[in-house]
């Protein structure tokens, strides 16, 4: 886990919870506030900086989630047994992803700040590769 991000124990909360540290609070200001000034220099539309802000802190407790997450998914996806064909593989992939999503909540008490379900046939190239889920990316041309 990178520096920037720590769990707080606190009584008030019944589960611990991703916080960014204000070191990187305030380093992410500080590019809002840089790139703010570059912008008023060139003439273009400033940023709002507290839509900007809000949007920054939750992209990198989105990161710092799915980096704790990562060994758990690792984890469940070697140990499973794939069925052949597309569909079956994508919905245990979606079974395997809740039940690591659980595992971690149980284990750390983190919850998922993700707002967004994540990319299951990223998920599965990247940890169950298999010629049809390659053959898919290809054909739709999803970006990895």
């Amino acid at each position: 886990m990178s520096g920037c991000v720590r769990r707080l124990d606190c009584p008030q909360l019944t589960e611990l919870t991703l916080v960014i540290s204000s070191q990187a609070r305030q380093v992410i200001l500080e590019r809002l506030f840089h790139r703010n000034s570059i912008r008023r220099t060139m003439g273009a539309r400033p940023l709002s900086v507290p839509e900007a802000y809000t949007r920054k802190v939750k992209m990198l407790m989105t990161q710092e989630y799915e980096a704790l997450l990562e060994p758990y998914l690792a984890s469940s996806f070697a140990t499973a047994d794939w069925p052949s064909g597309f569909t079956p593989r994508l919905l245990l992939a979606v079974k395997l992803h809740g039940g690591a999503v659980r595992l971690l909540n149980a284990e750390l008490g983190i919850t998922d700040p993700r707002t967004k379900n994540p990319d299951m046939v990223k998920m599965m190239d990247r940890h169950a590769p298999c010629a049809e889920v390659t053959n898919y990316i290809r054909s739709n041309h999803v970006r990895l």
